[in-house]
């Protein structure tokens, strides 16, 4: 019997990745469906039912494990993360999930997961591989773990920044703006999402639409209305506002 397996991700070009290389197997892989968010990967793997889930962490309206939270453990697949997590994160992935793919990935390491995943199936019950999954949620939110780089679309290749580095992060639309080495590059995420898996003793939250790092900033200078002007090394301001300048000029004094 074929797996029935389900592709989650925000990004048409990775989901299509992902569908050629499972076209491969398609002896023992039949592809039932796509979903592009958090909200639609629940309402598909509730119609759906299926077998295994390649299941995009970072999306837009929240996290592949923000998905899984919402699933009963009788609606539980099995799950391979698709990931730009740090190392210390893939760790508990080893232990809990089926498997995992670390962008970008070759074509070689998607046959290594499938392969798994065919010998975890083949092993493992339902009830096996839901409790591993519930274990995982439940590790992720007693061991909080913060990204050490960013992997970023940039003119139809994956760009991997290390997040030190990054000098600042500004909202733009359903994008963010992360501004790297000179350079600035367009990221399909929130800026509370990225910000709750940045380590808030280096990127600090100054606006609701703008993080900055730390270790950049230059200077402060006030401006009307209570706000501050935040001078970064390379140039670039930003403004401080009222809502976390308390917070943000203690750590400086």
């Amino acid at each position: 019997m074929k797996i029935r397996t389900l592709i989650i991700d925000d990004e048409p070009l990775a989901r299509k990745r992902v569908k050629q290389l499972l076209a491969s197997s398609a002896e023992e892989f039949q592809v039932i469906g796509e979903a592009r968010n958090v909200a639609e990967a629940v309402s598909a793997c509730l119609e759906l039912r299926p077998d295994l889930v390649f299941l995009d962490v970072e999306m837009p309206d929240g996290s592949g494990f923000d998905a899984l939270e919402k699933l009963s453990a009788e609606n539980m697949p099995a799950v391979v993360f698709v990931t730009a997590y740090d190392q210390y994160t893939i760790k508990a992935f080893d232990v809990y999930a089926v498997d995992y793919l670390l962008k970008p990935f070759s074509e070689e390491r998607f046959h290594q997961a499938a392969a798994r995943v065919r010998e975890r199936l083949n092993r493992a019950s339902d009830e096996d591989l839901s409790q591993q999954i519930k274990n995982l949620l439940s590790h992720l939110k007693t061991n909080r773990d913060f990204l050490d780089r960013l992997v970023i679309n940039h003119k139809d290749r994956l760009v991997v920044i290390s997040v030190k580095e990054v000098d600042s992060v500004t909202a733009y639309g359903n994008y963010l703006k992360v501004h790297a080495g000179g350079k600035t590059y367009l990221l399909r995420d929130t800026i509370n999402n990225l910000s709750q898996r940045l380590d808030p003793e280096v990127f600090l939250r100054i606006h609701r639409s703008t993080i900055v790092n730390a270790e950049r900033i230059k200077e402060f200078q006030p401006m009307f209305g209570g706000q501050y002007a935040v001078i970064l090394k390379d140039g670039s301001e930003f403004v401080l506002s009222r809502n976390y300048r308390k917070e943000i000029l203690s750590r400086f004094e």
